[in-house]
């Protein structure tokens, strides 16, 4: 990152300033004291101001550093979305301060999107587009673009409305650019762009910008034209949509920066000391194949590829399911038993894939190692039977377990991996050593 010069005159530094990309001056004020923060964001242009302040991840701590003019300056200039979602993360005293250094139709329109539920469409939405009256002409209608435009307004299309404001259709600006002034006005609309409804979800938004390849997709209630969604507002979402969903396949449970190093140990450590109190257990309930671990030293050789196989497969059910419990798409009675039974299916398929390539190896490896008295066949055939029984409860364990504390209100996310590694452990040596004792032994 290039360096600053804290000491020279204003003049100097604000052409030193101009240089600078908006996100690297954001790093820089990240990084910086906050008198050097002040300086800096003091002696940017309104421009480069906003610039910085998007970039920004400590918003809220830089308002408060700000005083009330530069603060006034921020908001008046953000984008309707952006300022809504500031405003929206507020406290009722912060929410109520910011809202007055508003102009009051600002201040109308923000409170009109602050009323939208977060999981709707509606809440996304920005309002500075320009909207155009269908009795224009081609003319009137780039002029209007021209006159009525602001820095912050989406120009790549305008919206056009009838005599009693109800939605028309759009047209992209590049068509009104290159049309002749005698081209018929109402030939530029395209009426049968989509839309969506303020009462729709974000996913019906979604859905609608990536089927159709929408630049913009405009918002109506009751036929009328108060917002548009543009593929920049989706792209947010889905971000924040895939960075909940890997918190969520890397079993992070309302976690955050900000979550203190002991509520993290709390949350943990519970079902951390179980697993070592059951594996203690574990251990002790071994001792009953003593003799068989010390009548067939080859099984030293497989038991971590038997417990690890069963360990990585139903982390992989595990890990399905809990995604699928946080999104809610298990709620159905019939779905989780129709889930535990994809699962098992797919267990079932891997298993025995699996097992015969297990069977395989040891067969092969024991060609080579002589170690007992065992033959490469009863070894292969031991090992193989014991993967595949293995498996297959793990893959069972591994999409059940999670379902089983999401009903029981204890969170899968943290109880799960303990509770299913322990079991995994204990079964899996039970079969392949009860195995062993069976066909060795008796």
């Amino acid at each position: 990152m290039r360096k600053i010069n804290f000491h020279q005159t204003d003049t100097q530094f604000k052409k030193i300033l101009s240089s600078f990309h908006g996100y690297d001056l954001a790093q820089l004020v990240n990084a910086v004291p906050n008198e050097n923060k002040l300086r800096i964001l003091t002696n940017l242009d309104t421009k480069k101001l906003i610039d910085v302040f998007n970039e920004l991840a400590n918003q809220k701590e830089i308002l408060e550093l700000l005083g009330n003019d530069l603060t006034k300056t921020i908001l008046n200039n953000l984008e309707t979305d952006n300022l809504k979602y500031l405003i929206a993360e507020e406290d009722e005293e912060n929410q109520k301060k910011y809202l007055s250094l508003l102009p009051p139709i600002k201040k109308k329109i923000i409170l009109s999107l602050l009323v939208y539920d977060e999981d709707l469409a509606a809440s996304i939405m920005t309002t500075d587009f320009i909207k155009i009256s269908n009795d224009s002409t081609v003319k009137k209608a780039t002029n209007s673009v021209i006159l009525k435009s602001k820095d912050n307004d989406y120009i790549d299309s305008v919206f056009v409305v009838d005599e009693n404001d109800d939605f028309l259709g759009e047209i992209e600006i590049k068509s009104l650019i290159i049309a002749r002034a005698d081209v018929e006005f109402d030939s530029l609309i395209d009426k049968e762009c989509k839309t969506i409804e303020d009462t729709a979800s974000i996913e019906e938004a979604i859905k609608l910008v990536k089927d159709y390849d929408l630049k913009v997709l405009p918002v109506l209630k009751n036929k009328k034209l108060i917002g548009i969604i543009t593929q920049s507002d989706i792209f947010e979402e889905l971000v924040d949509y895939n960075e909940e969903t890997f918190d969520k396949l890397s079993l992070i449970h309302d976690l955050s920066l900000e979550t203190s190093v002991w509520k993290r140990i709390i949350t943990r450590i519970p079902w951390l000391l179980a697993s070592v109190v059951l594996n203690l257990l574990i251990a002790t309930f071994l001792s009953i194949f003593e003799e068989t671990m010390i009548a067939v030293i080859a099984l030293a050789l497989f038991q971590p590829m038997i417990m690890g196989m069963s360990g990585n497969i139903s982390t992989q059910s595990l890990g399905v399911t809990i995604l699928k419990i946080q999104q809610k798409d298990l709620n159905n009675i019939q779905v989780p038993k129709n889930h535990i039974l994809k699962e098992f299916v797919i267990g079932f398929i891997n298993s025995l894939f699996l097992s015969v390539i297990a069977f395989l190896f040891v067969f092969f490896i024991m060609q080579f190692i002589k170690i007992g008295t065992q033959t490469p066949l009863e070894m292969g055939f031991v090992v193989g039977v014991s993967m595949f029984v293995s498996l297959l409860v793990s893959a069972f364990i591994g999409s059940y377990i999670p379902l089983l504390c999401d009903k029981l209100k204890i969170d899968p996310a943290a109880a799960s991996g303990p509770i299913m590694s322990t079991i995994n452990d204990l079964f899996s040596l039970f079969v392949y050593f009860g195995l062993a004792t069976i066909l060795f032994l008796l």
